[in-house]
């Protein structure tokens, strides 16, 4: 997504074009909605937290900070947008809780959809693993793996220190080689296999 001008477009909506308001939502709508869905599980309320978002970014355009990566900018203002309408939501039979069970239910999908060859580790025995790790492991391992967010940039979406995203993002890949007993380079091959499948959908 790097290759992509963020930053001009970005620029550009600061002074005001709307063509590139317009670009911006349509490049990173699917990137969003799916980080979106995989936190909250309701298609309705994200569609219009990402509405909301560029509304919001419209209106704003002003006082909006020159210097941003856009893609983590975009992604923590929606999880942050999310996770408000959980602290605020009146019926929470309408909202699963963030950071509970965060990840796991879309999991099952990606897992559906992925096609690895026989020689690679067993499908269901990475779904497992995966369902096994922490709410905040599984969102580490789909912002790194299937974002191809860096370190530095996931630290910002989730509002927490750069050591603490190394961490968690070790301690998970170490959790998943431990729970399907398999080493460093099968365990990175099948991520790998994994965000690539990603990309072609």
């Amino acid at each position: 997504m790097e290759s992509f001008n963020d930053y001009s477009l970005w620029n550009a909506l600061k002074q005001g074009d709307k063509d590139a308001l317009s670009t911006l939502y349509f490049h990173f709508y699917n990137h969003l909605y799916e980080y979106g869905y995989r936190l909250c599980q309701d298609e309705h309320l994200v569609k219009d937290k990402i509405q909301d978002l560029f509304v919001k970014l419209w209106v704003k355009r002003d006082t909006l900070a020159q210097e941003v990566n856009v893609q983590s900018y975009l992604l923590g203002s929606l999880r942050n947008s999310l996770n408000e309408q959980y602290r605020t939501e009146t019926n929470r039979g309408k909202i699963i809780q963030l950071y509970k069970n965060t990840l796991e239910n879309e999991f099952s999908l990606e897992f559906e959809l992925i096609k690895l060859e026989q020689e690679t580790i067993n499908v269901n025995k990475l779904h497992e693993a995966l369902s096994l790790l922490t709410p905040k492991q599984r969102e580490v391992i789909y912002l790194r793996y299937f974002e191809e967010v860096s370190y530095e940039e996931i630290a910002k979406v989730m509002d927490i220190q750069t050591k603490a995203v190394y961490k968690l993002s070790a301690r998970a890949l170490e959790r998943l080689k431990e729970i399907m007993n398999v080493s460093d380079q099968d365990l990175l091959m099948t991520l790998i296999l994994l965000q690539i499948s990603s990309l072609k959908r």
